[in-house]
């Protein structure tokens, strides 16, 4: 018995010269350059046709843009579903699960306390000329701000979009592990007192004390110390309360990440 081969017809490929997109079949093809072409022309291209053209477009290709049209409009909306969908999940992850699933190297290398203690607190001094500058709440976020870019990304509080006003702390949890928390307004607020403290206790080490002399001797000085001392307090406008939760405010604003560049998640 011979051998022999049979070999099948190809089909013939059309591709759009606008876009080089190809097609196997003529009436897809037929379809798309209409409106591909369309589309391709600026708005001079068009504003030209519709002066120079005597007559409209014929039924045939205004038939086939309308087709193309529904076509792109049915696919944006398939995708606009897939998206609300997308962010349905995204909205439903548990934030606390997953910092806590994180691999140990991408954990802080401290604590939320620690850091506070160790980075906030000790490095309040470098910031009363902002707080002179401008105010104490301006100054509390600065030094909040100074203390996040020692961390090198990994910072042991965190603030994410979908999450309004909420902050995560890694601390040690009572049977000694290391873990995720949510941060209470209350607790942060205390924190919040603690700087406060320490702009108080840090204007009179570092500049108070330094010009005592001056104060005393130079009306000059001191006004300034009158001006400065009443901006280390938090002026007249705000009580403490309202200086910690303008502080949260503004904290929450500069520190929050979308969680889609944070969080890799499988929607399929």
């Amino acid at each position: 018995m011979s051998n022999y081969k049979i070999t099948m017809p190809t089909q013939s490929c059309y591709v759009c010269n606008s876009c080089a997109k190809t097609y196997t079949y003529k009436h897809n093809y037929d379809r798309h350059v209409v409106c591909c072409e369309f589309f391709n022309k600026t708005l001079r291209q068009h504003e030209h046709e519709m002066e120079s053209c005597e007559a409209p477009p014929n039924m045939y290709v205004l038939y086939q843009l309308v087709k193309e049209l529904a076509v792109r409009v049915s696919k944006v909306e398939n995708e606009n579903i897939q998206l609300k969908q997308q962010l349905a999940k995204r909205n439903k992850v548990n934030i606390l699960d997953w910092l806590n699933k994180m691999p140990t190297e991408k954990q802080p290398t401290q604590v939320y306390i620690q850091w506070l203690r160790d980075v906030v607190l000790k490095n309040v001094y470098l910031q009363l000329e902002h707080v002179y500058s401008n105010d104490l709440i301006s100054g509390m976020v600065s030094i909040w701000m100074f203390a996040l870019s020692k961390t090198d990304g990994n910072a042991p509080i965190k603030a994410f979009e979908n999450r309004p006003n909420t902050f995560y702390i890694y601390e040690t949890s009572e049977n000694g592990e290391y873990n995720w928390s949510m941060l209470t307004t209350a607790i942060l607020d205390k924190h919040l007192k603690h700087v406060c403290k320490q702009f108080v206790i840090d204007f009179k080490t570092h500049w108070y004390d330094t010009h005592a002399e001056q104060i005393k001797e130079d009306e000059k000085w001191t006004n300034m110390y009158v001006d400065y001392h009443q901006k280390i307090l938090g002026g007249t406008r705000y009580t403490t309360d309202g200086i910690c939760q303008k502080v949260r405010q503004q904290l929450y604003i500069a520190m929050k990440v979308p969680l889609a560049q944070t969080i890799d998640i499988d929607f399929t």
